[in-house]
Formats: C-alpha cells, sequence, structure tokens
C-alpha cells in the first residue's frame, strides 16, 4: 500500500512514518509533505497514492484547500488536533480522523477500515466539512504552565504573550509573570484564538489585549505591551499587511 503523509508537525510526521512502519512493514510513504500548494503540486505530477494522511492545519492554510485545486477521489484519513466537539463534524460527514497525538491502536482500526471500504470510494464535500469544523471548533480554555517545581493553570484572558527563548517556550501574564509551558510555539498558536492571538513573527504569538501600542518606524513595525516594562518586540516583515489586518478585525 502507498501513501502520502501531509503534515507540518516534522515530530507529528516522524511519529507517524514509525506506527505504520511497526503496523504493516509493506506500507511504502511516498512522500511526506508540509503545504498546501506543495500537496497540489505533487499530486497533479506524481503517481497518486492508495490513502492520504492529512492533517487539517496546514503552514499555509486548510487542507482542505488541497481539493480545491486538484480533483481526486482518493481515500483521506484526516489527522487532527481540534477537540471532541470539532471531531463530531468528522462523524456527520463520515470521515475516518486521527486524533493527535497519534496512537498505534486507533491508527490500526482506521487502516482497517480503509481497507474495508477500499474500492468504494465517494466524493468527500470538503467545503461542507470544512464549514462543520468551523463550526464545532473550540479553542483551549486553560494552559498548564510550571514556575520552578510548581504548576499553575494560566486562561488565555491572563497572557500577554507567548514566547521562545532558548529553545524554551514561555507564556507571560498580564500580571508580569512568565511561566515555561510544555508545548512549543507551533502547537500553541493552534490552540489559541486568531481573533484574540496573533503570531507576530517566529519567535513570538501576542495578544491583542495586551498591546498598548504599534509604532511604524520607517517601514518597520514593533509592538509594545501594556505595563511589562518590556522592550519592543518586532513583527516579521512578512507578517506586516495580515498583522493589520488584524488589528483592524479586532477593532483595533
Amino acid at each position: 500500500m502507498n501513501v502520502l503523509l501531509v503534515e507540518d508537525e516534522i515530530t507529528a510526521a516522524r511519529g507517524l512514518r514509525k506506527l505504520l512502519a511497526d503496523i504493516d512493514p509493506d506500507i511504502r510513504v511516498l512522500a511526506h509533505l508540509t503545504s498546501v500548494q506543495d500537496t497540489v503540486s505533487w499530486l497533479s505530477t506524481q503517481n497518486l497514492p492508495d490513502l492520504i494522511f492529512l492533517d487539517i492545519q496546514l503552514k499555509d492554510g486548510l487542507s482542505f484547500d488541497i481539493f480545491k485545486e486538484v480533483d481526486c477521489l482518493i481515500p483521506v484519513i484526516f489527522c487532527t488536533a481540534f477537540d471532541h466537539y470539532a471531531l463530531e463534524a468528522f462523524k456527520l460527514n463520515s470521515i475516518d480522523y486521527l486524533l493527535k497525538p497519534y496512537q498505534k491502536e486507533e491508527l490500526e482500526i482506521a487502516i482497517k477500515k480503509f481497507r474495508m471500504i477500499s474500492g468504494r470510494t465517494e466524493l468527500i464535500d470538503y467545503a461542507k466539512l470544512a464549514q462543520s469544523i468551523h463550526e464545532f471548533k473550540r479553542y483551549k480554555d486553560r494552559f498548564l504552565v510550571k514556575a520552578g517545581r510548581n504548576f499553575y493553570h494560566v486562561s488565555p484572558d491572563q497572557i500577554a504573550c507567548l514566547y521562545t527563548q532558548a529553545k524554551v517556550n514561555f507564556i507571560k501574564t498580564l500580571s508580569g509573570k512568565q511561566y515555561v509551558v510544555d508545548e512549543y510555539l507551533d502547537e500553541l498558536e493552534r490552540t489559541l484564538d486568531p481573533a484574540l492571538f496573533f503570531r507576530i513573527n517566529r519567535q513570538t504569538i501576542v495578544a491583542i489585549a495586551a498591546i498598548d501600542s504599534v509604532q511604524n518606524d520607517h517601514g518597520k513595525y514593533f509592538v509594545k505591551l501594556k505595563g511589562l516594562n518590556s522592550e519592543l518586540l518586532s513583527v516579521s516583515r512578512s507578517r506586516i499587511t495580515e498583522f493589520k489586518k488584524w488589528l483592524g478585525q479586532t477593532g483595533n
């Protein structure tokens, strides 16, 4: 069986490859892709796989956009970090899914189901599925953080920013407290409401509630957070247009 992996988290993709090899050494991974556009290009030029493992949220958009440009009937097993509310959308649309982090038992069941229905694939209404997931999606309402030997809960409305420094990930609160958090910034970004949080650069996510001012210095944008006496945080040039749109959408 030939499969295609579309997953932008390298660690998750490696784990999935290993689980597939453990379950069936004859499963061949034709390629590992990380974006919508790369997948569109690959599916347009390569021999099609028997099955696609498809992450919902890719680095350049939702994976449903792939099928706006490529018309194919390849069976798909969706991979998602969405919570159980969003998973109802998959059930309503008769879609197989794997919940991250991947579990061997669940993967075995999904592959077994694929083999049972192989040859009876119907065209999926991806637009309907995307809308269903949007309606069901819930964002994380608290984060487990640590300071020294102690653990605490921090809610999104307490967060000023999230950032990475020396390969360690932190949450800083509006009151100025700083905590270590285990998740990577990519993972944290997916669990935050995009109306309230924005990733201004590779190292930093800021909360709209924490922004005191935005400065434009000869085309370079900097963010100053409220009451934290912090240095100005730079907005990546590639993110400036989207950042300005985000500020406008939130009414600021």
